[in-house]
């Protein structure tokens, strides 16, 4: 087991930058995904893990990372401890190479893309629900 950090970026409107997972990742390829992901290193907090993974995956310092929540190791985490963060800006990221693209989206959008079907990550709608209930009112 392992520790995994989950950073949601989110522009000044509300709107939410989600990834689709390239074809050629390891776990869930071509699924929608968060801003940036990446697992804690020996000797690193979450939250400087945060930090790198927004810097290396995104092109983006200095953000503001909120602690939105953990999840525990189980089966839908593929069994890694995860902490989820949520950071605001208007600065565009940059595609992260194991990404097929990248788009800013409503919460109304991305719940419509799961009503059709779309592909979202295990715990991409914990998230979700957290951000419907804790940044949208």
């Amino acid at each position: 087991m392992h520790r995994a950090v989950h950073i949601f970026l989110m522009d000044s409107r509300g709107r939410l930058w989600i990834e689709k997972r390239g074809p050629n990742v390891d776990t869930c390829p071509l699924y929608y995904d968060c801003s940036a992901a990446g697992h804690v290193a020996k000797g690193e907090t979450y939250e400087q893990a945060a930090e790198r993974e927004v810097a290396e995956e995104l092109g983006i310092r200095g953000l503001k990372l909120v602690r939105a929540f953990d999840l525990p190791a189980s089966e839908i985490t593929m069994n890694e401890f995860q902490r989820f963060f949520v950071a605001r800006s208007d600065e565009k990221p940059r595609l992260h190479e194991d990404a097929y693209s990248q788009e800013l989206y409503t919460i109304s959008e991305i719940e419509e893309k799961m009503r059709r079907g779309e592909k979202f990550t295990p715990t991409f709608a914990k998230f979700l629900a957290w951000c419907k209930e804790n940044m949208m009112g």
